[in-house]
């Protein structure tokens, strides 16, 4: 139970941004010269261009979602990270159009982006309160907390699930790593806290926190054992 009501709470605050703040990440901050140390970089998606805050019944929410996950993302005056060229040749990203959209604003015509569902964000129903309007955020929050605890439409995912393809991602993602040195991911706000906290587990270190804003970058690095 303390599990589910810290991932609500974290479910709170990730609904909350709405921040498009460009942190530039140089080498003396994230990235590491050293070919000696591997890094994992994920990147949250931009601002999806819908409105976020009117209130709307259950069947109007169940459209959001839909319009939501087909939104592409405001336009930013500048990129969260760069790359000079050889620092990396290929990019991961979600499928969904708001990171798809993200890593083409950000990489397109320097780096192949490749792109995979495994790297979805974790997924969600519509929690049945009918007659009633609510907030997206509301929305949002309420549906979590049954979906946490197992009680999902068979369509959604469940929360086991969603953590099991986190883990697989993970070894994937350090897999990219000790072939290429640095592996870059554009995702989702949930998916990225699970792999942070599963790389952690796995000896990663944060070497930066960008937060939890949209476009907000956390990297992770090891050295490499010989």
């Amino acid at each position: 139970m303390m599990r589910v009501l810290i991932f609500v709470l974290v479910a709170i605050t990730c609904l909350g941004c709405h921040s498009s703040k460009s942190v530039i990440l140089t080498n003396a901050i994230g990235f590491s010269q050293d070919d000696q140390i591997q890094e994992i970089i994920l990147i949250r998606h931009g601002e999806p261009m819908l409105d976020k805050k009117s209130a709307r019944s259950r069947r109007k929410m169940k459209q959001y979602i839909y319009d939501y996950d087909t939104a592409k993302v405001y336009p930013f005056d500048k990129s969260p990270v760069q790359f000079a060229k050889g620092e990396i040749d290929t990019i991961y990203s979600s499928p969904i159009v708001r990171a798809r959209d993200t890593a083409e604003k950000l990489f397109g015509g320097q780096f192949m982006i490749v792109e995979d569902s495994v790297f979805r964000e974790f997924e969600r129903g519509v929690f049945p309160l009918p007659f009633i309007h609510l907030r997206p955020k509301t929305w949002g929050v309420l549906s979590r907390i049954p979906w946490l605890i197992g009680f999902h439409p068979r369509s959604v995912e469940g929360f086991r699930s969603a953590r099991k393809r986190a883990k697989n991602d993970v070894k994937f993602l350090e897999l990219k790593a000790q072939q290429n040195g640095r592996t870059v991911l554009v995702a989702h706000g949930f998916l990225n806290r699970y792999l942070k906290k599963y790389l952690m587990k796995n000896g990663w270190k944060l070497s930066h926190d960008g937060g939890k804003d949209y476009l907000s970058v956390q990297v992770l690095s090891r050295a490499i054992n010989r």
